[in-house]
């Protein structure tokens, strides 16, 4: 009977020496799966931190050039090789448009280089910084040169209307400016008072351009040797639209997209409407009028 006290104290004995080697363990078994836990997620955020890196590599840089009249112009180089150049003529110049301007803007009592300025530009040079919003419809025209070895596809353009709001009341302000030389182009229209995509069915080419321009119908192959030049009329009569594009290539298996955009920040455009309209030519401020069924200024001019 005392052994079998004497070996129950023994095991006693034991099972207490052994306890906190299991908790320590424990603790050694718990700190381990920790640290793996955490060299897993770092592990991952890594190839995830590479992975983007990698997606910002693929991603063009956009080289912007100084342009005047509230107008976008940058160019571009894609991995494949494929180079361009995107302008986007939004309302003063040579489309002769216009821009709303509240009726309070120095815009309209101001000759063009003169008046206040904002960042050192007056309101012709910097239109949006004097709360002008271009009058439809602009036009987008994208220069496409494909690689030195080999060519790639144009497979399409895609517009994206990012918001919609009532058309802005005010003046049609413009002032023209000398244009640029014809060349053969692509011609296509879209309508964001259309479903999307906003392409205008069928793409009629308008009368003073049918000698230089031809239907926009894609996909286009593209190399160096066969450039393509698109020019795209954007238009509205219902809403004040911000908008951006994607114009989408292929190369082989790999997809390339540029993004068409205003620095980062959508277009906005706004319709004619049934607004009062005045023209600037030099320092002299001209009443005009718009045919709004057609879609033009009369050239007809008051002196």
């Amino acid at each position: 009977m005392a052994r079998a006290k004497a070996k129950s104290k023994s095991k006693k004995g034991k099972q207490s020496k052994s306890t906190p080697r299991r908790i320590l363990q424990w603790f050694v078994v718990a700190a381990l799966a920790g640290l793996t836990i955490l060299i897993t997620n770092l592990v991952v955020s890594l190839g995830q931190t590479a992975a983007d890196l990698g997606k910002e590599k693929l991603r063009p840089a956009r080289d912007f050039s100084a342009s005047k009249g509230g107008s976008v112009d940058f160019s571009f180089r894609l991995p494949s090789g494929t180079e361009g150049r995107v302008f986007v003529e939004q309302g003063l110049g040579c489309l002769l448009n216009g821009v709303v301007f509240p009726e309070s803007s120095s815009a309209v009592s101001n000759p063009p280089g003169t008046g206040p300025q904002h960042e050192g530009n007056s309101w012709d040079e910097d239109p949006q910084s004097f709360g002008g919003i271009a009058a439809g419809g602009i036009t987008l025209n994208v220069d496409l040169k494909g690689p030195k070895d080999h060519a790639v596809m144009l497979l399409g353009l895609d517009f994206h209307v990012t918001n919609r709001r009532e058309p802005m009341k005010g003046v049609i302000v413009n002032h023209a400016e000398d244009c640029g030389a014809g060349g053969v182009f692509r011609y296509g229209s879209v309508n964001f008072d259309h479903r999307a995509p906003y392409w205008t069915t069928p793409q009629a080419i308008p009368a003073d351009k049918v000698n230089f321009y031809k239907p926009l119908q894609f996909p286009y192959k593209v190399s160096a040797t066969d450039p393509e030049s698109l020019v795209i009329d954007i238009n509205t009569k219902r809403c004040l639209c911000s908008w951006t594009a994607t114009l989408r290539i292929s190369d082989g298996s790999e997809q390339e997209s540029v993004a068409i955009d205003d620095h980062g920040k959508p277009f906005e455009l706004t319709p004619h409407g049934k607004l009062t309209a005045l023209n600037w030519i030099n320092t002299r401020k001209h009443p005009a009028q718009f045919d709004y069924s057609a879609d033009l200024w009369d050239t007809q001019l008051d002196n």
